[in-house]
């Protein structure tokens, strides 16, 4: 009798702790899908697609963006086969949980170039993006235009 008194508390504690890790495995999933979600439209040049995945401050930035493309560059986009990849490659939370970092690997994107030059197709890059958790949302901060990382991915 004396073991089934203490079975209920350690019950309840065995629930609450799973429930919190079931309510962080849910955020870390909801940053995931905003994030590829995010960059799959940014660098499939779906600019419209990507607003609804970043902040409001952001959007200076995806309207540099849209109206920096030249006609040389939509035609090697449509001459692509295969539309550019995204994947996570490391999420970097700060203290507060509210904030952090996305590291994303993006394959066979088109990088722009210069004005009057045709942009390039590139093989694989590392992409960093700054986020929020807003009104219980995530969304990528964009501070400039992205530019791949040269070093260290973590």
């Amino acid at each position: 009798m004396g073991i089934i008194r203490y079975l209920p508390p350690v019950l309840c504690t065995l629930l609450a702790m799973n429930g919190c890790s079931n309510a962080s495995e849910d955020e870390n999933s909801r940053l995931k899908g905003n994030a590829l979600a995010f960059a799959d439209a940014y660098f499939n040049y779906d600019f419209a697609k990507a607003k609804a995945f970043c902040t409001d401050e952001s959007m200076k930035w995806l309207q540099f963006a849209a109206s920096n493309m030249h006609e040389a560059d939509l035609e090697i986009l449509r001459a692509q086969d295969e539309k550019a990849m995204v994947e996570i490659e490391n999420i970097r939370p700060d203290s507060n949980d509210s904030t952090g970092s996305v590291v994303l690997r993006v394959s066979n994107y088109m990088r722009p170039d210069t004005i009057g030059k045709a942009g390039r197709m590139i093989e694989s890059a590392f992409f960093r993006f700054p986020y929020v958790r807003r009104n219980g949302k995530f969304l990528i901060r964009m501070d400039g235009l992205p530019r791949s990382e040269k070093q260290s991915r973590g």
